[in-house]
């Protein structure tokens, strides 16, 4: 009996032993798994305020940037006020002066900026500037190159527009520069002395750098120079402007034309592009292409081969006209590589590019925003849906919007990433892309 119960109470010690350990090892997981819990909600904390940090010292550099530029130019400015003050008192003080004189130190209505350019336009032999380039494609030639000057009426001009005279007025002075954009003057260079000066302008700029500009259809060449210089001023870019211009025909009726002679540009464009890296050693080469010129520029980045570590820095796709399946599929990919960054940027009332879908079979086009908008890894893409455009098509918005136009000089100026832009992150799905602030 006594036996039984010694037994008896063994089995019982080594039961309430056995689930005390139970019990005690099934705490200490509790208590680990509450503490991994909380490491990872700290871990997860502290990854977001790291990011944040991150940002916000990206959002800082980019500040302390623009200030130090802006307190630069205000210092140059206020050196140029000294100086004119000085030539003002000089000249009072003669009692001689001539009106030729006073005139001299008064702030000019018009500013003069020269567009280097090369194009595979037909000379039409008028010496005219803005009749001398036409819309036939000189086919089995080498580009021509040249300088373009153009004025702008600084005293009027307003940021994202292009003063020309009122359509109705048959009055007006086309060839007023304080008032309007105007072509003053086409010097037509050799190879030789249009690279000589190129590199040389290049040199003597603040960065050593240069953007290339390739303009949509429905643009004669004078058009695209005006655009060109247009640019080159709100953007405040003190690198050296150039120009392609292709063979567009400059109206809405030679749409299908043009997309033949842009797809017959892309040689010339090709060999045009090596010999400004060859001949130029520009640190930074930024191209910006619009609309059936993103064609053209995309088809040269597939195809063109470049020496290690050279790349194209900011690449900016506005309003891209092409068939966005096949540019994923077959372009992209081939693209990247040869970029620092692809910038696109698309709007959802581009009427030109919906119908540009109609005529190419329902065919959606990269430059297309709202439900089409365009998505890729390695892409940076901006919905510019909500800015205003005073162009009825809405297809110049790249051009006429002030706040994408400020967002192209921060690219320029302080390469910056788009969080430190004014801009928010959109998320549809798996996709992203970015859109201005409201």
């Amino acid at each position: 009996m006594k036996k039984n119960i010694v037994i008896a109470v063994l089995i019982l010690a080594f039961l309430l032993t056995w689930g005390y350990l139970l019990w005690n090892n099934n705490r200490q997981e509790q208590v680990q798994q509450s503490q991994q819990t909380q490491i990872a909600k700290v871990t997860d904390e502290k990854g977001g305020l790291q990011k944040n940090f991150d940002d916000a010292l990206v959002r800082l550099d980019t500040l302390t940037g623009l200030n130090n530029k802006l307190q630069r130019q205000l210092n140059d400015a206020n050196l140029d006020i000294a100086k004119k003050k000085a030539e003002i008192r000089s000249i009072l003080g003669k009692k001689n002066a001539t009106s030729a004189q006073y005139r001299s130190v008064v702030t000019p209505n018009a500013m003069k900026i020269p567009v280097y350019y090369g194009t595979d336009r037909r000379s039409t032999g008028s010496m005219d500037p803005y009749e001398h380039f036409g819309g036939t494609i000189d086919i089995g030639k080498h580009y021509q190159t040249g300088v373009v000057e153009v004025s702008i009426p600084i005293r009027k001009h307003k940021i994202g527009n292009m003063e020309l005279p009122a359509w109705y007025n048959f009055l007006a002075d086309k060839r007023d520069t304080s008032k309007y954009f105007v072509i003053t003057g086409l010097h037509i260079m050799d190879y030789a002395t249009f690279y000589s000066n190129l590199k040389r302008a290049v040199d003597e700029s603040d960065d050593k750098d240069l953007f290339i500009f390739i303009h949509g259809f429905k643009n004669s060449f004078a058009e695209a120079a005006e655009r060109t210089a247009q640019l080159t001023y709100d953007l405040g870019f003190t690198g050296v402007p150039i120009l392609y211009s292709w063979s567009s025909g400059g109206t809405l009726a030679k749409y299908v034309g043009d997309g033949e002679n842009v797809r017959a540009t892309v040689g010339t464009l090709k060999q045009f592009l090596l010999d400004i890296i060859d001949r130029t050693h520009a640190k930074k080469i930024n191209l910006i292409a619009h609309s059936m010129g993103t064609r053209a520029i995309t088809d040269v980045l597939k195809d063109i081969t470049l020496e290690k570590g050279t790349v194209f820095n900011e690449v900016i796709l506005a309003a891209a006209d092409i068939f966005a399946d096949d540019f994923r599929t077959n372009t992209a990919p081939n693209i990247i590589s040869k970029c620092h960054r692809i910038i696109l940027y698309a709007s959802s009332g581009d009427k030109a590019l919906k119908s540009s879908e109609q005529l190419n079979s329902g065919h959606t086009r990269v430059g297309e925003g709202g439900a089409n908008i365009f998505t890729m890894a390695g892409m940076e893409t901006v919905d510019a849906s909500d800015l205003q455009c005073p162009d009825f098509f809405d297809h110049s918005y790249f051009l006429e919007s002030r706040p994408l136009i400020d967002d192209i000089r921060q690219l320029f100026y302080f390469d910056a990433k788009p969080e430190a832009r004014n801009l928010i992150p959109v998320h549809v799905g798996t996709n992203s892309y970015w859109s201005f602030k409201k």
